[in-house]
């Protein structure tokens, strides 16, 4: 009864805790299908990446097992051989969304989990900050993105506050891949592989 009881009060302080996300939905999976948002319950610590693969940077370790986190989509990483999740959840007050191993989940049906695909590509002109999440209200990440990198973008989000997109990039000066959300209006040369 007691587990029950944390589980509800957990579910409850995340869903109040979580930012407001707009009408519009998440789109960025292949022709734009919505993100699943799956309630799933961690079975260890959340190691996480910016992006679906031990090659990207990584903001850190969060919560720990029995903690609740919403799936969103999943990536096969093939040098790894294993399917990592784009996960959003909310760790001492600040919102995020990183990747983390499937493994990490007990019970969780990656066929419903809706697989990333590219949706297009832009470049950026000037340095800019980006966010962990498609709104202001998500965590800032600590780094700079640099001026001039060429981006592929794997998320689009409509929002009240402005469209967000999704970049993915090579950082040459840390030989890294990354990703990060940026405000759509930010990046040069515009591109996206589907119509709306």
């Amino acid at each position: 009864m007691k587990k029950a009881a944390f589980a509800m009060l957990v579910i409850l302080i995340t869903a109040v805790c979580m930012p407001a996300v707009g009408e519009y939905g998440f789109y960025g999976t292949d022709s734009y299908t919505e993100y699943a948002y799956i309630w799933v319950t961690l079975n260890s610590r959340l190691a996480t990446r910016t992006g679906p693969g031990t090659g990207y940077d990584e903001p850190g370790s969060f919560l720990g097992a029995g903690y609740m986190v919403t799936v969103l989509s999943r990536a096969y990483d093939a040098t790894s051989d294993i399917w990592w999740v784009q996960v959003e959840f909310t760790d001492g007050g600040a919102a995020y969304r990183a990747y983390t191993n499937a493994k990490c989940f007990d019970g969780l049906d990656l066929s419903a989990v809706p697989e990333e695909r590219a949706i297009g590509q832009c470049s950026i002109g000037s340095s800019m900050t980006g966010y962990y999440g498609p709104s202001y209200y998500y965590q800032p990440i600590g780094w700079p993105i640099p001026a001039g990198v060429t981006c592929t973008i794997f998320g689009y989000a409509y929002q009240d506050e402005g469209d967000f997109i999704q970049v993915e990039f090579y950082d040459a000066g840390l030989g890294q891949l990354r990703r990060a959300w940026i405000p759509d209006w930010a990046v040069d040369d515009y591109e996206m592989y589907y119509g709306f």
